[in-house]
């Protein structure tokens, strides 16, 4: 199911938004969904005529290797990127134009999303995908090694995963989990999480569902969650 997305329909009416994240270089994560490529870069803090804009060069970037993926991106598709602005995160889609001498210059926005953050819809976690997305987590009063917990839910700021009984003493409120690995689609992400509540769960072996908020998340790391909420079941 589609995540849930703000779309603003006309670009114009978010213009001063966009303008000031470009003024103030600021960071963005970028995805090309095609060849499962990404990287993480800033504005160089220009705009040509409202029409275009300018993206750093990753650091330590091959340059050869980028144009090779650039020029290799199937019928010219819109890469996606994330940016955090003030608590919430700005989504965008875009066209990359060329490499040049200062840095890629690309198209302006096709679309603009604001997601925020009381609004971000959770993804349920369907019964077919709960053996291979779940949570790793160490907690060495109980085990020497990681703990696998299955997913509940996810979204871009948090999950919730499942509990069975002879655990439910183990996590408190403001507990943090600083290197959880979070498992899903064929990914592992390195996430620090702060329990954020526990609920009754209707389920005989996990009574009981533990809900986190991510903390320090990048806004790369938004974005390969918002390609797994958005991906269409296989």
């Amino acid at each position: 199911m589609a995540a849930h997305l703000k779309l603003v329909p006309k670009i114009d009416e978010q213009e001063l938004m966009f303008v000031n994240v470009v003024d103030k270089k600021m960071k963005l994560g970028v995805l090309c969904r095609s060849l499962d490529f990404k990287f993480t870069t800033s504005f160089v803090g220009k705009l040509n005529g409202h029409k275009q804009f300018m993206l750093s060069y990753p650091v330590n970037c091959d340059i050869f290797s980028l144009k090779e993926k650039i020029k290799s991106i199937k019928d010219k598709e819109s890469l996606l990127a994330t940016i955090m602005l003030q608590g919430e995160i700005l989504g965008i889609s875009f066209k990359v134009l060329e490499l040049t001498s200062e840095g890629i210059l690309c198209e302006y926005p096709e679309n603009i999303y604001q997601i925020n953050r009381r609004s971000s819809r959770r993804h349920k976690i369907e019964s077919q995908k709960v053996s291979s997305t779940y949570l790793e987590i160490f907690v060495a009063r109980i085990s020497p090694v990681p703990i696998i917990l299955p997913l509940n839910d996810i979204s871009i700021h948090g999950l919730s995963f499942k509990v069975p009984l002879f655990l439910k003493t183990f996590f408190d409120k403001g507990q943090i989990f600083p290197k959880a690995q979070v498992v899903f689609n064929g990914k592992r992400m390195t996430l620090s999480c702060e329990v954020r509540n526990m609920l009754a769960n209707a389920e005989t072996k996990y009574p009981f569902r533990v809900g986190v908020k991510f903390l320090d998340i990048t806004p790369l790391q938004q974005t390969e969650i918002q390609r797994f909420i958005t991906s269409k079941p296989a």
